[in-house]
């Protein structure tokens, strides 16, 4: 049973009748009320009409949280989980700035030997950590950063192949 204040994680992309977006795969959303999970649009207190639901979702209350939804069991804040916060975040700013700077470069084949990412990104990844080993790393070079940015950009080639099927 929902209660106002839960959290919940969504799964799956949630699309109303009318082609609308109602929940965002992997954003967060809160119970206002009892019953209900807020929506995109707002909504604090909505509930769908079993009948108008589309054949494709099924309508069971409980059954249809489930299948688009993880609950988020509430946080226990501590230094740390702040601290993870904080370079979580300052990492996303460090890829958004190099994203901007390269031209959204990540995803597309290298020039000129059109090399795919998965492979490039790995590429960079191996000589990072090559550069960390021989002690040959630039006096503002923070290789730990960048070794996080890395990663996490193999994460997002590696699913968008999967998602184009280049796999």
């Amino acid at each position: 049973m929902i209660k106002k204040g839960d959290k919940f994680r969504c799964i799956k992309d949630v699309v109303m009748s009318n082609g609308g977006v109602a929940y965002l795969k992997g954003k967060i959303y809160t119970s206002e009320e009892d019953g209900c999970i807020t929506n995109e649009q707002g909504n604090t207190y909505h509930h769908w009409d079993a009948e108008a639901w589309d054949t494709h979702h099924h309508w069971d209350g409980d059954a249809w949280v489930e299948e688009y939804f993880e609950k988020v069991e509430p946080e226990v804040t501590s230094v740390t989980s702040d601290l993870i916060r904080m370079e979580c975040n300052y990492i996303e700013g460090l890829l958004l700035s190099k994203n901007r700077k390269y031209g959204d470069s990540a995803l597309r084949n290298g020039y000129p030997f059109n090399i795919p990412p998965v492979t490039a990104i790995k590429a960079r990844i191996n000589d990072k950590i090559a550069r960390l080993n021989s002690n040959t790393l630039e006096e503002d070079e923070d290789v730990t950063a960048d070794l996080i940015g890395y990663l996490i950009l193999l994460r997002v080639a590696q699913k968008h192949e999967i998602e184009r099927g280049d796999f």
